[in-house]
Formats: C-alpha cells, sequence, structure tokens
C-alpha cells in the first residue's frame, strides 16, 4: 500500500525494531477483510481451513482483537488495508 508505514515493534532477542506484521501476515489480512469466511479465505489463499482459522486467530492477537469484526476494524483504522478493500 503507498505510503504505509508498517507498525514496528521490539525484538527482545535481537534487540531492534521489527515490522508487527510480516509480509505473509498483511497478504492474509487482506484477504480476511473482505469479510469472507474462513473457508474463502483459505479456497482464495489456497491453504487447508484450518490453517485459515489459525491465520486469523494470528492476526486477532498481533492485533490486539477479540473479533473477526475487530480485526477489520483494527486493519481499517491502523491503515495496514485501504478504502478500495471494503465491500
Amino acid at each position: 500500500m503507498k505510503g504505509y508505514m508498517p507498525i514496528m515493534v521490539m525484538d527482545s532477542k535481537k534487540r531492534k525494531l521489527v515490522p508487527l506484521l510480516t509480509a505473509d501476515d498483511e497478504r492474509k489480512l487482506r484477504v480476511v477483510v473482505t469479510r469472507r469466511t474462513a473457508k474463502e479465505v483459505a479456497n482464495e489463499l489456497k491453504i487447508t481451513l484450518r490453517s485459515a482459522e489459525h491465520a486469523i486467530e494470528n492476526l486477532r492477537k498481533k492485533l490486539n482483537c477479540e473479533t473477526k469484526a475487530d480485526l477489520i476494524s483494527r486493519a481499517y483504522s491502523l491503515k495496514l488495508v485501504g478504502e478500495e478493500m471494503s465491500l
């Protein structure tokens, strides 16, 4: 995303700042925010349903969200995804 500044966190082992979300996390987040089911996320990413569920759960934890709706809202508010992603 143009002009996007990644959220950085301290890596305690390396003692340096690293991005909170990996490039793979960002790719998965872009699919999740389209408000698809875990099954649809799995199909698009060509992963198993369980892997898609884990990906959604990991994104929720990393962004400190309780629900998938919170995750989608946070992704927009932090400008991790653009308005072009909305349905």
